[in-house]
């Protein structure tokens, strides 16, 4: 790849008395270099596909292309979104893809944020109302207080599958989502992965997380570098 990211100049066209002008033109500067690189590893193709807005400015979204398939990106200063489209289904397991990105959570770490979830979530209700599904409304417990703690049925449902479903923790109690390789439970590796909001991208997947064997994704990276590195990895198979 000799000619760069095809039309990605005129976004260095960013007005010089904008707060983050500086971190645009290195966010822009930072794809070139990332792409060239990977191009020296990997047949690659890359071009602007779109833009969104973030403190003002315009940012590209870029797509690069290599055998395995597209992959869309776009950087609002705090994290990449990536978008994965491919040929075929992907064969790399979890622990494959995210090796050195993201250290797995262990079961033992799910446990403390059931126990966390349930001191605060759930400090009011006592465990047979708390364990009972029909039960959705409890009167608080502290002495004169006149006060009603109420719970949706589907939440309070997620939370009964607490020790064989992870649903409730990205619903009800934090943000994105857990993939697992194998069966969920004692031993297993958690990884987290957060939820992309894509503006700018034109989504064409269901897949809100990476799993083995999907042929399209969409998650949010902690950077560039760890996207690059999961684009290399998927490509090499």
């Amino acid at each position: 790849m000799s000619e760069g990211i095809i039309n990605i100049n005129k976004f260095r066209e960013v007005a010089p008395q904008l707060l983050w002008r500086g971190a645009a033109l290195e966010q822009i500067d930072a794809f070139e270099k990332a792409i060239v690189a990977l191009a020296k590893r990997i047949h690659v193709t890359a071009e602007v596909v779109g833009s969104h807005s973030s403190k003002s400015i315009d940012l590209p979204v870029v797509r690069i292309s290599t055998e395995a398939g597209a992959f869309t990106l776009r950087d609002n200063f705090h994290d990449i979104n990536l978008m994965a489209i491919l040929k075929s289904p992907s064969t790399l397991s979890l622990e494959q893809l995210f090796a050195d990105i993201q250290e797995p959570l262990s079961w033992e770490w799910y446990l403390a944020e059931i126990e966390r979830a349930r001191g605060y979530s759930w400090r009011e209700w006592t465990d047979e109302e708390m364990n009972d599904p029909r039960i959705l409304r409890v009167r608080d417990k502290r002495p004169g207080c006149d006060m009603w703690w109420e719970k949706k049925g589907e939440e309070k449902d997620r939370w009964l599958k607490r020790t064989s479903d992870p649903a409730w923790y990205g619903r009800d109690w934090s943000s994105g989502e857990f993939a697992w390789d194998g069966d969920f439970g004692p031993g297993v590796k958690l990884f987290r992965q957060d939820y992309a909001y894509a503006e700018g991208i034109k989504i064409t997947t269901a897949n809100r997380r990476y799993l083995k064997g999907v042929s399209d994704f969409i998650i949010a990276t902690n950077n560039l570098a760890a996207s690059i590195t999961m684009i290399e990895r998927i490509s090499r198979g």
